[in-house]
C-alpha cells in the first residue's frame, strides 16, 4: 500500500452507501448506466491475503448497486470481453452495463462449488453534439 495519505484516505473510504449486487441464482441480472469512473478497491481474502476488485457503481431501475468485480474471475471476464466487442478500452460514465448469470460450469473437483457463469454487454456513453446545449 503507498504511503501517500491521499491515495490512502481514498482507499479507506467506505463504500456501503450502494448495496453489493448479487447473482445468487441463475438468471439473476444487472443492466443499469454507470454512474462514475470505475474505481479499484483492495479486499481482505479469507486466507489472510489482499485482492484488488473494480468497484462500478449502476444505477438500475431497481435502485443503484455496486458490483464488485475481482481480477481473474469469470465475471470479470465477460465485462471485459463485453468492452472489448464494444470497440471500447475502458468502461466509462455514462456508458450501459448488462451482466447476467447465464449458468454454472463443472464442478473442479469434488466439494467445491461449480463456477458461475456470465454474458455481459456494454455500450459506450453517446456522445453529447455541441447543438445540444
Amino acid at each position: 500500500m503507498s504511503d501517500d495519505p491521499t491515495q490512502f484516505l481514498a482507499q479507506s473510504r467506505s463504500y456501503d452507501s450502494n448495496p453489493a449486487f448479487r447473482f445468487n441464482d441463475i438468471g439473476d441480472e444487472i443492466n443499469g448506466t454507470i454512474l462514475n469512473e470505475p474505481r479499484v478497491i483492495e479486499t481482505d481474502d479469507l486466507d489472510g491475503g489482499r485482492t484488488p476488485k473494480l468497484v462500478l457503481d449502476i444505477e438500475t431501475n431497481d435502485g443503484t448497486y455496486s458490483l464488485w468485480l475481482p481480477r481473474g474471475k469469470r465475471i470479470t471476464q465477460a465485462v471485459a470481453d463485453a468492452v472489448k466487442d464494444a470497440g471500447a478500452t475502458n468502461l466509462e460514465p455514462g456508458g450501459t452495463l448488462r451482466l447476467k448469470h447465464t449458468g454454472l460450469g463443472e464442478q473442479p473437483k469434488a466439494g467445491f462449488n461449480p463456477p458461475k457463469l456470465f454474458k455481459a454487454a456494454y455500450t459506450t456513453p453517446t456522445p453529447v453534439a455541441l447543438d445540444d446545449f
